[in-house]
Order: C-alpha cells, then sequence, then structure tokens
C-alpha cells in the first residue's frame, strides 16, 4: 500500500472515529496490519495519529462540560506510568501480533455491539471503587504502550455498559484518555528506540489532523452510525485474524 492511499484511509478513519471521541488507532493498526508494515513501526504511528486527533478534540469535550473528572481521574492514574511502560517494553512480533490480534478482535466485538448507556443523568449508576478504576486502568495502559492504542474503544464501551456516564460523558472520557495514553505511550516508545519522525510520518499525521477536524464539526454525525460501525468492526476483525494467523504459525 503506498503513501497516498495509506494517508487517504487514515483521513477517513480519523472523521468517523473523532466524531465519537476516538482516535482511531485500531483501526490504524488494523489497516497497516493488512498493508504488511513492519510491527515495530506500528505503534509509534498509531499513537502519534491517535494523540494528534483527540488532541484537536478533546477540548470540544470539555468546553462543552461533558468530561466527568471524578469518573475518569483514577482510570488515568492507573493507565499513564503503565502505558509508558508499556511503551518501554520490547516484544518480538509473534507476541505482539497475538496481544494486538486479541485487541482488535474485542474492539471489533464492541463496534458490533453498541450499548445505549444512560441517556440522561437519572438513569447512571454510582461509579465503580477508585481501586477497581485504578487497576483497570493500569491493564489498558499497559496494554496501550505496547500495541499503540489508546484505549478508549474499551473504556467508552465500559462506561456505557454499565451505565457509568451517558454518550456525551463517555466520548468526552474516551478522548481524555486515550490523549493521555497515546502521549505517554509514545514517550515510551520513543524512549525505547529514539525519537523518530520520518517524512510518511508527516503526511499521516496531516492526513488525520484534516480528517479529525472534519469528523469533530461537519457532517460525519449525519452518516449512519450503525453502518459505519459494522463495516469498521468488520475492517478490524479481517486483521485481527490475518494477525492471530500469523502468531499461530510463527
Amino acid at each position: 500500500m503506498n503513501l497516498p492511499i495509506l494517508a487517504a484511509a487514515f483521513f477517513v478513519v480519523a472523521a468517523i472515529y473523532s466524531s465519537a471521541g476516538f482516535g482511531g488507532g485500531t483501526a490504524y493498526l488494523a489497516i497497516m496490519s493488512l498493508a504488511g508494515l513492519n510491527h515495530q513501526e506500528m505503534p509509534i504511528t498509531a499513537l502519534l495519529c491517535n494523540t494528534v486527533v483527540v488532541a484537536s478534540g478533546s477540548p470540544h469535550f470539555i468546553h462543552a462540560g461533558h468530561l466527568r473528572r471524578d469518573l475518569l481521574f483514577p482510570f488515568l492514574i492507573g493507565s499513564a506510568p503503565f502505558a509508558l511502560l508499556g511503551g518501554r517494553l520490547s516484544i518480538g512480533e509473534s507476541l505482539f501480533s497475538a496481544l494486538l490480534g486479541v485487541s482488535l478482535m474485542t474492539a471489533a466485538l464492541l463496534l458490533f455491539h453498541s450499548p445505549a448507556g444512560g441517556a440522561a443523568g437519572e438513569n447512571l449508576r454510582p461509579a465503580p471503587p477508585v481501586a477497581l478504576r485504578v487497576i483497570a486502568g493500569a491493564a489498558l495502559g499497559l496494554l496501550s504502550g505496547m500495541v499503540g492504542i489508546g484505549g478508549g474503544i474499551f473504556l467508552s464501551p465500559l462506561l456505557l455498559h454499565f451505565r457509568w456516564a451517558t454518550p456525551r460523558q463517555s466520548a468526552a472520557c474516551a478522548s481524555v484518555f486515550i490523549l493521555i495514553n497515546s502521549l505517554t505511550g509514545l514517550a515510551g516508545q520513543w524512549m525505547k528506540s529514539g525519537p523518530v519522525w520520518r517524512m510518511d510520518l508527516a503526511w499521516l499525521a496531516a492526513a488525520v489532523l484534516v480528517g479529525g477536524q472534519l469528523g469533530s464539526v461537519l457532517a460525519v454525525r449525519t452518516l449512519p452510525q450503525l453502518w459505519i460501525r459494522r463495516v469498521t468492526g468488520a475492517i478490524v476483525l479481517t486483521a485481527s485474524i490475518k494477525l492471530l494467523s500469523n502468531a499461530l504459525s510463527a
């Protein structure tokens, strides 16, 4: 897959995911996996693109008053240091493929299943204990740093399924969660291999910046969201099967 096609695919992903508060890391990784990119380059690329998208989208959610700081901060306390640790860990291609394959398959299933959450504050349940949120955040942070996801694709359905947040609150929490994990995971990756900057990264970052802005302020919300989630889920699921097959045959 040449760079213009890859940049176009990243642009579409950023436009779709940003409308829900996500950075698109799982879809970037799925596309790169299907394109056969080097597994060592994939986490850095995905985390950088995640950061670009949610850094421009998170302020919109915060300024609108949707961020539940009391709900989110324990998750961040656990996730931030472990995302840094995960980024610093050196893992072989087989383990990387297995971890990413399982992560993408889980993300695909979550995309196919869309919990409604609490539409209004009166239906919300109390948040779980702080210690439980810190532990859950640590697990998501470690995975984020190792494979290059932000973790929001897992956090958001969790908040909605248990009715701990409204859809808008969930999107705001996911966006900030992805931003912190992507920054710390990227820092860990760069501490491991040294700062990396290539021209292809610049093009991909520009593509997701424009796509993310489009998704945040324009008409992606007018598209059939269920259809978008299922098509994206199918792509992510295909990549997960390919990765798990590679891991098992190695």
